[in-house]
């Protein structure tokens, strides 16, 4: 499991030609393209993720309010289908995402998506000429 999420990113990408561009957001782009579907899905992850909690913690309030209004002969009857359900999400729904989460940040990104970027400016550099080192520290 570890080995198919670590091989989903190369780290070592080819060399786009050219200069990277000038501007900040357009050069991070440039380097972070390839990541582009994993950070997407981190973002949809996080956001599920803070969606539940909300979700299971107004739920918790709901269960307070049904407890000290509600006749408790019939409570089981009414609501049953309600506490199935935030079951599923509490000991199903909630531990996949973060397992999930938890399994795309270090294993994908973490340790691919930074020598990705580092490769490529490697990369870049490695195909200057003497000058433009010379230059540089001038």
């Amino acid at each position: 499991m570890f080995r198919w999420f670590e091989s989903r990113l190369d780290p070592f990408p080819e060399t786009r030609h050219g200069a990277p561009p000038q501007k900040l957001f357009a050069f991070a782009w440039h380097y972070a393209k390839d990541a582009a579907g994993w950070l997407a899905l981190l973002s949809i992850l996080t956001a599920m993720i803070s969606a539940g909690e909300v979700v299971l913690f107004g739920f918790l309030g709901a269960i307070v309010d049904w407890l000290a209004t509600a006749d408790r002969a019939g409570f089981m009857d009414r609501e049953g289908g309600k506490l199935v359900w935030m079951g599923a999400l509490v000991l199903v729904g909630l531990p996949a995402t973060v397992l999930l989460h938890s399994m795309v940040i270090p294993q994908v990104m973490l340790g691919n998506f930074p020598m990705s970027a580092r490769w490529r400016m490697h990369r870049r550099l490695l195909g200057q000429s003497l000058s433009f080192f010379a230059n540089e520290f001038a």
